[in-house]
C-alpha cells in the first residue's frame, strides 16, 4: 500500500512467446527467466498482492513456490497472440473481484527490472497523480548526432580549412519503451476506448532489457555472470 492506495501486480505468463517456446522456464543464470520477475515483484515494499496468469500448469507450480497467487489457469482464447496484456488483466479483476486502486502489469521477460524501480514507479504515478504510465529508456544512436544533418554543410567548409575532424558532441537519443513495466489506475484500466497516453517512466538502461530472442537469453546471461562493480559502471556509461 501507499498513501492509502491498494496495489495489485499482475504477470501475465502464458505457455509460449510469440518466438520462443517456453521462454518464461527457459533458464537464466541458475533459475527461470519468470523468477526473476516474481522475486521482484514479492519484494516490492508497496504492492499488495501479486498475481499470476498462465494457462500453463509448470509456471503455475513455481509461481506457488514463490507464494505468488494462481487463482485458476488461463483460459485458451486468452493465449492467442492477438490477446493483450491488459486484456488479461482486466480477466484476472474481474475473476477475482477485489477492488484496488493501483494495477501494476509486469511482463515476465525483464529480469533485469528489480522492486526499487517498481516501487519507484508506484509512487511517481500516484506522487503525481497520473492516471497509467509506462517504463522507458533512452536508447542513444551514435551514428546521428543531432546535430548532424543541419549542421553538416556550414561545418564541412570550416573545418577542411582547418584540417580538424569533424566532432559532433551531441549525439542523438531516443525514448523507447522497455523494462516490461505499465501501471493503471484501477479505473482507467477499465477504461473502453482509451485514448489517454501513457505518461513514460525512465528507468535505466542495464534494468530496461527485454528478452524477446535466445540471443537476448545469450546476453543477458552474460549480464547475470558479470560482477556487480562492473555491472554498475556498465549501466552509468549507456
Amino acid at each position: 500500500m501507499y498513501k492509502k492506495n491498494r496495489i495489485a501486480a499482475i504477470i501475465p505468463a502464458k505457455k509460449s512467446n510469440d518466438n520462443i517456446a517456453e521462454l518464461n522456464l527457459k533458464y537464466l543464470g541458475e533459475k527461470p527467466l519468470i523468477t526473476y520477475t516474481i522475486k521482484a515483484a514479492s519484494e516490492s515494499d508497496l504492492i499488495d498482492k501479486v498475481f499470476l496468469s498462465t494457462e500453463d500448469t509448470s509456471v503455475s507450480k513455481l509461481a506457488k513456490q514463490y507464494d505468488i497467487d494462481v487463482p485458476f489457469l488461463r483460459p485458451m482464447e486468452l493465449t492467442k497472440p492477438s490477446v493483450t496484456a491488459k486484456e488479461v488483466a482486466i480477466f484476472m479483476l474481474n475473476k477475482i473481484n477485489e477492488l484496488f486502486d493501483v494495477i501494476l502489469i509486469l511482463m515476465p521477460n525483464a529480469p533485469f527490472r528489480d522492486h526499487d524501480i517498481i516501487d519507484s514507479g508506484i509512487k511517481f504515478l500516484v506522487d503525481n497523480n497520473l492516471e497509467k504510465l509506462r517504463s522507458v529508456s533512452k536508447l542513444r544512436d551514435y551514428f546521428i548526432p543531432d546535430n548532424h544533418l543541419e549542421n553538416e554543410n556550414e561545418n564541412e567548409n570550416e573545418n577542411d580549412k582547418r584540417g580538424n575532424r569533424k566532432e559532433f558532441p551531441n549525439f542523438s537519443e531516443k525514448t523507447v519503451v522497455a523494462g516490461g513495466m505499465y501501471i493503471y489506475k484501477f479505473d482507467r484500466l477499465f477504461k473502453h476506448n482509451d485514448e489517454l497516453e501513457f505518461e513514460d517512466f525512465y528507468i535505466p538502461r542495464h534494468e530496461s532489457m527485454l528478452i524477446k530472442s535466445l540471443y537476448d537469453l545469450l546476453i543477458a546471461e552474460r549480464l547475470v555472470n558479470l560482477n556487480t562493480n562492473l555491472i554498475n559502471t556498465l549501466t552509468d556509461s549507456t
